[in-house]
C-alpha cells in the first residue's frame, strides 16, 4: 500500500488524507466524535471563501442550496423555540452546538464534496487505516486474553455532550452481554459500526491501484 508516494495537490486533500490516516491517533485522544464536524466546518469555510472569491474549481448545485436552506430554517426554529419557552442562554448555546455538529452536517457534507478532492486520496488513506488495524489487532486480542480492562478511559472531550460515553471512550474490546463472547469495535462506537466501516474500506481497497510510469517504474500519485 505504501510502495507508492501519495502527493496531495491542495490543502483540502491534505486535510482529508491526514484526518483519515490518523484515525487511531484521534481514537487515543477520544476525539473521533469531535474531529468529523470540526473538519467539516473547516472545509465548509474554505469552500465559502473560494465561492466568494469566484474560484471556478467546483460547482454547487441547486440541491445543495436547498439542503443549506433547510438546515438554516432548522436553526432558526431551534433559536425561536428556545426563546419562546424561555429555556435560557446556556441551553440555547448547547443546542446550537448540537445543531452544528449534527443536523447542519446533512448540508455541509454534500457541499464539501464539491471541493477538488480526488477519490484516490481517500482510497489510500483508508488503506493506511487498514494497515494500522492489522498491526494493532494482536494488541486488542491480547488485551482480552490477558483480562485487561476493556475500557481504558473516557476522554475529557465527553463534556461537550453526545449520544453516549462510548463515542469518547478508548476501548480495547467488549463482551457481548447476550453470548458472553468478545467483540471488537476498535475506533468505532460499537461493533456493528466497525462491520459497516469494514465493508466500506474493503470497497475502497478494491479501488486502490498501483500506477506505473512509462518506464515501468512505480510513479507517484498526483
Amino acid at each position: 500500500m505504501d510502495s507508492q508516494t501519495i502527493i496531495t495537490e491542495n490543502v483540502d486533500e491534505k486535510i482529508i488524507y491526514n484526518c483519515i490516516s490518523f484515525s487511531y491517533l484521534f481514537w487515543l485522544l477520544g476525539a473521533l466524535y469531535v474531529i468529523a464536524p470540526v473538519i467539516a466546518w473547516i472545509l465548509f469555510l474554505r469552500l465559502l471563501v473560494k465561492k466568494l472569491d469566484n474560484q471556478p474549481a467546483f460547482r454547487i448545485s441547486i440541491t445543495h442550496y436547498v439542503w443549506v436552506l433547510g438546515m438554516w430554517v432548522m436553526l432558526i426554529a431551534l433559536v425561536v423555540g428556545h426563546l419562546q419557552f424561555g429555556l435560557g442562554t446556556g441551553k440555547l448555546i448547547k443546542s446550537s452546538i448540537g445543531w452544528a455538529k449534527g443536523w447542519a452536517l446533512l448540508a455541509i457534507f454534500p457541499l464539501i464534496g464539491c471541493l477538488p478532492i480526488r477519490p484516490e486520496i481517500i482510497y489510500r488513506a483508508s488503506c493506511r487505516v487498514c494497515k494500522h488495524t492489522i498491526m494493532l489487532f494482536p494488541v486488542f486480542v491480547f488485551a482480552w486474553v490477558a483480562g485487561l480492562p476493556s475500557t481504558l478511559y473516557v476522554s475529557p472531550l465527553s463534556i461537550i455532550g453526545g449520544p453516549g460515553p462510548e463515542f469518547f471512550s478508548v476501548s480495547l474490546y467488549e463482551i457481548d452481554p447476550g453470548s458472553g463472547v468478545p467483540r471488537w469495535r476498535l475506533f468505532t462506537p460499537w461493533a456493528p459500526a466497525l462491520g459497516m466501516l469494514g465493508n466500506l474500506y474493503f470497497i475502497f481497497a478494491l479501488q486502490e491501484k498501483m500506477q506505473h510510469g512509462e518506464d515501468g517504474a512505480t510513479a507517484a500519485v498526483y
